[in-house]
């Protein structure tokens, strides 16, 4: 998944009002039937308009989620061992049943993000 937005903020007495950015890319690879790597980075930038939109501006980068899950079966049973750094998916949260069970996503639209952007930052550094 990946997706970015825009944030405007109007300026008293200024032409141009501020304008900031944020993006987000979430990936994931099936290393092996059994082995999922998950990977979640985001990048914020200061004001983008200014004195010269084609300046250097500021951008922070954000590691959100590194994670590597193990699922395995015995008999009947489902069993999944995570590692995980920053962010990851609640047990019993609609985007967990989804991405372990392959069921159907039964939240709720209105309470559903469409930016994708986590709250909490881990990792963060000036890029």
């Amino acid at each position: 998944m990946a997706g970015a937005g825009l944030s405007f903020q109007p300026i008293p007495n200024a032409f141009l009002p501020e304008l900031y950015t944020d993006a987000f890319f979430a990936g994931q690879f099936d290393i092996s039937q059994n082995i999922i790597f998950r990977a979640d980075v985001s990048v914020y930038t200061d004001n983008i308009l200014g004195d010269n939109i084609l300046k250097n501006t500021p951008a922070y980068f954000s590691l959100d989620e590194v994670s590597i899950t193990y699922s395995g079966f015995l008999g009947t049973l489902s069993h999944y061992l995570s590692a995980f750094v920053g962010e990851t998916d609640p047990i019993g949260s609609d985007l967990f049943l989804r991405r372990h069970f392959g069921i159907p996503a039964f939240g709720s639209k209105i309470t559903e993000t469409q930016r994708g952007i986590p709250v909490q930052r881990s990792i963060r550094c000036q890029v």
